[in-house]
C-alpha cells in the first residue's frame, strides 16, 4: 500500500530543496542538497511499500533505464543543480534507481554473489573510494603530463575522461574491498600467533 505520509514528506523536502536553491540566502548546514537527499530517502521509503506485480518487473526496469538513457542526452545535472532542474534531476535519478533495483533483482549465480559481497562492504567502499580515485588521477597525471597539483582536483581530474570513468569506478570499488580483505587476513594471522 502506498505510504501517503512518506509521499507528502518527499514532496515537501523536494519543494524545500527547490526553494533553497533559488533563495538569495544560505542556511548553514541545511541546503538544497540536504533536502534533496531527504526527498530521495522518503521516495525510497515510500517506494519500498508500493505493491508491484512480480511479472512486470522486467518491463518496469527496462522502461526506467530507457527513460534515463533518453533524458541523459538532453539533461546534464547533478546534486548541485538549481531551480527547476532539481525536479528533472530528482525524477531521472529516481527512475534510474528503480530500474537498477529491479534489474539487480533478476541477477543470479556468481554475479549475484559478487554483488552481494560488494554490497556487504558498502561502508568500506564509501570510506575509501575518494582516496582510491587519487591513484587513477595519478595515472592521468603521468599519462597526460599534467601538473601534480591536478591531484587536488575533487573528486577526480575532469579533463581527458573518455573512458577513465570505467577505471575510476573499478578502482573506487575494488581497492577498498582489497584493503578490507588484507586487513581481515592480517588480523586473522595475528590472532593465530
Amino acid at each position: 500500500m502506498l505510504n501517503l505520509g512518506g509521499v507528502i514528506l518527499m514532496v515537501l523536502f523536494l519543494a524545500g530543496a527547490y526553494l533553497l536553491s533559488i533563495a538569495p540566502f544560505k542556511i548553514p548546514t541545511v541546503g538544497s542538497k540536504t533536502l534533496l537527499a531527504a526527498a530521495f530517502y522518503m521516495a525510497g521509503y515510500s517506494y519500498n511499500r508500493f505493491p508491484f506485480s512480480r511479472n512486470s518487473l522486467w518491463l518496469v526496469a527496462l522502461a526506467c533505464l530507457a527513460t534515463v538513457v533518453g533524458v541523459s542526452f538532453f539533461f546534464h545535472g547533478s546534486m548541485d543543480c538549481k531551480g527547476t532542474d532539481i525536479f528533472i534531476y530528482f525524477a531521472v535519478a529516481l527512475v534510474g534507481t528503480v530500474g537498477m533495483v529491479h534489474l539487480a533483482g533478476k541477477v543470479k549465480g556468481r554475479v549475484q554473489q559478487a554483488l552481494d559481497y560488494a554490497g556487504s562492504k558498502t561502508l568500506y567502499i564509501l570510506t575509501f573510494h575518494f582516496i582510491s580515485f587519487k591513484l587513477v588521477s595519478l595515472l592521468k597525471v603521468w599519462q597526460y603530463g599534467l601538473p601534480v597539483t591536478e591531484l587536488s582536483s575533487f573528486p577526480v581530474i575532469f579533463g581527458h575522461n573518455t573512458f577513465y570513468w570505467l577505471l575510476y569506478s573499478a578502482v573506487g570499488v575494488l581497492l577498498p574491498i582489497l584493503l578490507w580483505e588484507l586487513n581481515r587476513r592480517a588480523g586473522m594471522a595475528l590472532r593465530r600467533r
